[in-house]
């Protein structure tokens, strides 16, 4: 008898692992309510739309509080433009997809239970796409019911919806490939009584390996007032990786996964996709934090007042209420010029690299931004490109008050931009006596844990 309860317990076990492992492969996070399991979705994970003709994927997926439409991030394929024959360097407008959304909901609520007809999705591209044959988009849909909010949301290709609609035993259709938790955005007072600045950082990829220079970068932006750090993980090194989990478990980064995508960087989508790791960061973002940074980590945002750069945004935001971002002009600190022949300390390039292009990047190109995140839809790497409201403005900033300090080699290949004009600009060595405890700081514990190689000095 026991020998049959034992065996009984083992097949429940079995079962239950199996139902596990096919809930895994359906793509669903689940959590319980009342003792029930209820499917919420992923998030933050590629997931491929099937049955599409070309590679199309989703990532996330977001509801503001006040609006019956789904906005999900993704990325596909389109045709662009052709007018006698040639491409326009326009936003294309004819995808070659047509998708629909099906909505998922929590089982308690009314008619839940029931298959949602499938309701059509709009794909619109995100602008900043260079022309290339993929592109971020981002895909709407329009809920058929305010009243019911839904928990996740699914992507059907034209394919996909054909043969759901035609099934006559939908119960035997499997999950489609992709199963979207949905964020609900909705305003929280605490996020502008105690306003935040966060980062949101394009994919590291190409193994990024400058552990100690990314350090650097985090603790100097901390110094100047961001407080928390969106990164997308596209290919980074062991040391990188384990850099920013020892950061995230101090709650001061959010690491996203950005792998698996089956695009060839700058060969047929932008830069590993980073318009739409930007643009899913600016919603992840909203109401989280007052105020949001699109930077990349050889960029400094650096106010010449003596102002962090939260209580340059305020009193920004006091002489115009309607800013919707302060653009700050680009200034070049090229790597090819030799390091200040005075300077002692750590190795630290914006500590040793005091030598700066004596022009800024005229009309505002290659400028960085802080927007407030929920007066925008849509943001690309040097600007806005869309006000949740027409009223919102951006502000271009006088250098006399701030400026983006840019660490880099010269734009183009070879060592050209070392014949430039320059000056000499020793203003970041403001931050230097703070900015070296906190890496030392890092160094004892992060460091440690992640067995560094300790930063080097220079004498």
């Amino acid at each position: 008898m026991r020998r049959a309860t034992r065996g009984v317990k083992a097949l429940m076990k079995c079962c239950l692992l199996l139902f596990l492992v096919r809930i895994s492969l359906f793509n669903s996070y689940f959590d319980t309510e009342f003792g029930e399991i209820i499917f919420q979705g992923s998030d933050a994970v590629w997931k491929p739309v099937l049955k599409a003709k070309d590679h199309f994927l989703v990532y996330s997926a977001y509801l503001n509080d006040s609006s019956q439409t789904v906005r999900i991030v993704g990325a596909t394929r389109v045709k662009s433009l052709l007018i006698n024959g040639k491409r326009l360097n326009t936003i294309p407008v004819q995808m070659q997809e047509i998708a629909w959304c099906r909505f998922w909901y929590n089982k308690y609520e009314e008619t839940a239970n029931e298959f949602a007809s499938l309701v059509p999705a709009l794909i619109k591209p995100i602008r900043e796409h260079w022309n290339m044959d993929y592109l971020a988009c981002f895909i709407f849909c329009h809920m058929p019911d305010k009243r019911r909010i839904p928990i996740s949301v699914s992507v059907y290709s034209d394919a996909a919806a054909h043969l759901f609609l035609t099934t006559k035993n939908k119960t035997d259709l499997l999950e489609p490939g992709n199963r979207l938790q949905i964020h609900v955005l909705r305003r929280k007072e605490s996020s502008f009584s105690n306003p935040t600045l966060a980062a949101c950082v394009k994919p590291l990829h190409y193994n990024y390996s400058k552990v100690w220079e990314l350090i650097e970068w985090i603790e100097l932006n901390k110094i100047l007032g961001i407080s928390h750090f969106y990164f997308y993980d596209h290919e980074v090194t062991e040391n990188t990786s384990c850099v920013l989990n020892e950061y995230s478990k101090l709650g001061t980064v959010t690491v996203l996964d950005w792998k698996n995508l089956p695009f060839m960087s700058q060969k047929n989508i932008r830069t590993e996709n980073m318009f739409a790791a930007l643009n899913d960061c600016l919603y992840r973002g909203m109401y989280k934090h007052a105020y949001l940074t699109m930077i990349d980590t050889d960029e400094f945002i650096v106010p010449r007042e003596n102002v962090s750069l939260v209580e340059f945004m305020r009193l920004s935001e006091k002489e115009d209420p309607l800013l919707a971002a302060a653009v700050f002009p680009n200034v070049f600190y090229y790597l090819q010029w030799p390091d200040n022949p005075n300077y002692k300390g750590l190795d630290l390039v914006t500590q040793k690299k005091t030598r700066r292009r004596t022009v800024f990047t005229p009309r505002g190109g290659r400028a960085k931004y802080i927007c407030k995140p929920e007066r925008v839809a849509e943001v690309g790497n040097h600007k806005l490109w869309e006000m949740s409201d027409k009223i919102f403005k951006q502000l271009l900033i006088s250098t006399s008050y701030a400026s983006l300090h840019h660490y880099r080699k010269c734009e183009t290949e070879g060592d050209w931009c070392v014949k430039l004009p320059h000056v000499q600009d020793n203003y970041m060595t403001k931050y230097k006596s703070q900015l070296e405890q906190n890496i030392l700081s890092v160094q004892y514990t992060i460091g440690k844990k992640c067995n560094l190689i300790p930063i080097n000095q220079i004498v």
